[in-house]
């Protein structure tokens, strides 16, 4: 009895350090947006044009793989912002993913639908 006590209570807190990991990776990908919409976080072109991944209005994690696939090229390799954006698609397994898609919109209103779209996944992960 006492093992099994034992293992219920060890599997409890490794489940919910999972849910916990998602949403820290989520509200570090808002930060960094809301650092550079506010030109407080890394430099960048906010009127360059970038494929529009979200052109379905569709919000997944493997959206934001693709986010983080479609800045590829875009801004420095080494960005924060694109370093969150491969570790939250490491995390959640959707780190083979392509982008194809006709559409394009500037990097400011990309950076805001990624935004909304971690929005949109942190409050799922609450619910």
């Amino acid at each position: 009895m006492r093992t099994f006590l034992l293992l219920v209570l060890t599997l409890v807190p490794v489940s919910e350090s999972k849910l916990k990991i998602d949403e820290i990776l989520l509200m570090e990908i808002i930060q960094s947006v809301n650092g550079i919409l506010n030109g407080k976080g890394e430099k960048m072109d906010l009127d360059q044009f970038i494929p529009d991944i979200y052109e379905t209005g569709h919000y997944s994690k493997k959206t934001l793989c693709q986010a983080g696939m479609a800045l590829k090229g875009k801004i420095p390799s080494r960005s924060h912002l694109q370093r969150q954006l491969n570790a939250y698609a490491a995390y959640t397994g959707t780190g083979n993913c392509s982008v194809s898609t006709s559409g394009e919109c500037t990097m400011k209103e990309f950076l805001e639908k990624t935004k909304a779209c971690c929005h949109y996944l942190y409050s799922a992960q609450r619910t």
